[in-house]
């Protein structure tokens, strides 16, 4: 929100506005709701990955992963393993449905 003012900027005669600190509140609001939304969904996620039928899936993805980021200089394979992991995770949490 913006608030009119009747002081004065560096040259005078000129009026500026001051914007209202109000808006910093709303963000770390909308920031701690995606944080808590990102927390929520890598839980269920994980949650799948776990599951007996996935598991050897999510490794081999971890492994493709591990060995595909070798050609990156600025990945390294754990990077890679933990990358290949999440994508097939959240590849079979979304056949699940």
């Amino acid at each position: 929100m913006v608030k009119d003012t009747k002081e004065m900027a560096h040259n005078q005669g000129s009026e500026f506005r001051r914007e209202d600190t109000d808006g910093a509140k709303g963000m770390m609001d909308k920031l701690v709701k995606t944080a808590d939304w990102a927390i929520d969904e890598t839980a269920r996620i994980g949650k799948a990955a776990l599951e007996p039928e996935n598991r050897s899936k999510v490794v081999a993805g971890a492994a493709i992963g591990a060995v595909a980021s070798v050609v990156v200089p600025v990945v390294g394979p754990i990077i890679g393993a933990i990358a290949g992991a999440g994508y097939v995770a959240n590849r079979e949490d979304k056949k699940r449905g």
